[in-house]
């Protein structure tokens, strides 16, 4: 369960090295990540309801952010509210993903090339996947062409989709999707519903701390692509904030559901 990596002399001038990454037993759930300060009760309560779609829509949902900042253990969490009858596949490249106890749930690990024999890329796992009838289709990390991939399944009614994406801010994050070597056409960007911005924060009393910084509604107008921040951090208060801007995803929620916005939040 823990991850290695290690370098020749070659490579590293001052002698070989060896890094190995270890791994927590077992995933954080969404109440201990409320209690670690990572997120509110209220944003927890509204990203419950975006993933787990109330039996009728769940949404589409990237979780963005540098290196180590808990992209990973959100998601994890996440994944926790979805009903266990629902059949997932997650790709990865290195298998973090860790969903114990789940019957209907298929890991895949993409393999690089080993001599003569031809390796397997997330992009070609994502393709076999959309042929298995999943339910969910989870990506640990995009970052390659496998991103056009995962929006075409997003287009052809695989709703709840999720992942990860190395990037500072949503804006960031779609201006990359948009570029080499994803290229995913502007078109399509509406597709993705939600972004969740995560970060880590220094503290002069608790040291690093991983936050969610921002959490932004994804819809357009025309050919435009618009971005609409519902939760901010307020660095002061070390607490992430609702916005004053309606939620249009909330009202699709009650409308599919035949709830009342009020009911659902």
């Amino acid at each position: 369960g823990s991850r290695l990596n290690a370098t020749f002399e070659s490579v590293t001038p001052f002698g070989h090295s060896m890094t190995i990454r270890k791994f927590m037993g077992g995933n954080l759930s969404l109440v201990e990540l409320i209690n670690k300060g990572t997120l509110s009760t209220e944003l927890a309560a509204f990203l419950w309801v975006m993933v787990e779609g109330m039996n009728v829509q769940p949404m589409n949902l990237i979780i963005t952010g540098g290196s180590g900042c808990g992209k990973t253990t959100l998601l994890n969490a996440l994944a926790g509210v979805i009903h266990y009858r629902e059949r997932i596949v997650t790709i990865e490249d290195t298998t973090e993903l860790q969903f114990q106890g789940r019957e209907n749930w298929i890991p895949m690990e993409s393999r690089p090339n080993i001599g003569n024999i031809a390796g397997v890329s997330m992009n070609d796992l994502l393709k076999n996947a959309m042929r298995m009838r999943p339910d969910r289709i989870i990506m640990g990390e995009v970052r390659g062409e496998e991103a056009q991939t995962l929006f075409v399944a997003m287009d052809t009614g695989h709703s709840g989709s999720m992942g990860t994406l190395h990037s500072n801010t949503a804006r960031e994050m779609l201006t990359r999707l948009q570029t080499e070597p994803m290229n995913v056409p502007q078109s399509m960007l509406h597709l993705l519903e939600m972004v969740v911005v995560l970060q880590k924060v220094q503290d002069n009393k608790e040291g690093m701390k991983r936050r969610v910084m921002q959490v932004a509604e994804i819809s357009h107008l025309d050919t435009n692509v618009l971005l609409s921040n519902l939760f901010e951090r307020n660095p002061d208060m070390d607490v992430i904030l609702r916005t004053d801007t309606p939620s249009h995803l909330l009202q699709v929620m009650a409308d599919l559901s035949g709830k009342g916005k009020q009911r659902i939040m």
